[in-house]
């Protein structure tokens, strides 16, 4: 039963599913990130409120201050090139298609399920899917994959959709 065609269904559906979530919580990382690093330079920005506290007019707040400038100054002068929104606009972009493709593969799984079979509309179904996947990968971001929050997202999909709530039909193709 594990090698009836119709599994090539379910394990993309799964895959996808995976990615969409994986690209979901990269995006929520790079949120705080982005937000966490704009909030910095704000607050040691030389017209802020923070900059003109007392407590940076005496000898050790001085030197502090000198210090936060200073690296207040490296961070500005590094943003453009750690392309911060770029990255976060990736991760969105894929987590979006991916959403939009299990959404698809949700509807050919109950289509499926409610048909209790898998002919030969289901697989041309299926084919158009995959294609959509292939060129989905282009998109993706090129960087080392998380493996610990790739794991993560895998067991969560196994949990959401486990294989014995697919159906699979029983015929001898």
């Amino acid at each position: 039963m594990d090698d009836h065609p119709v599994w090539q269904a379910y394990d993309l559906l799964r895959t996808t599913r995976m990615n969409a979530g994986y690209y979901s919580a990269k995006s929520d990382s790079a949120k705080i990130r982005t937000r966490v690093y704009e909030i910095v330079l704000a607050i040691v920005a030389p017209g802020s409120a923070v900059a003109v506290l007392t407590f940076w007019n005496e000898p050790h707040g001085s030197a502090v201050w000198g210090v936060l400038a200073t690296i207040a100054s490296l961070m500005a002068v590094a943003k453009p090139f750690l392309k911060m929104e770029e990255q976060l606009q990736s991760y969105q972009s894929c987590a979006t298609e991916f959403r939009s493709l299990a959404s698809e593969l949700e509807a050919l799984r109950s289509e499926i399920a409610e048909d209790e079979d898998y002919g030969e509309r289901h697989r041309e179904w299926l084919r158009h899917i995959r294609n959509r996947a292939t060129r989905l990968a282009d998109i993706e971001p090129v960087e080392t994959i998380d493996e610990t929050l790739r794991s993560r997202m895998f067991e969560r999909v196994s949990k959401e959709i486990p294989a014995d709530s697919l159906f699979v039909p029983e015929d001898n193709l």
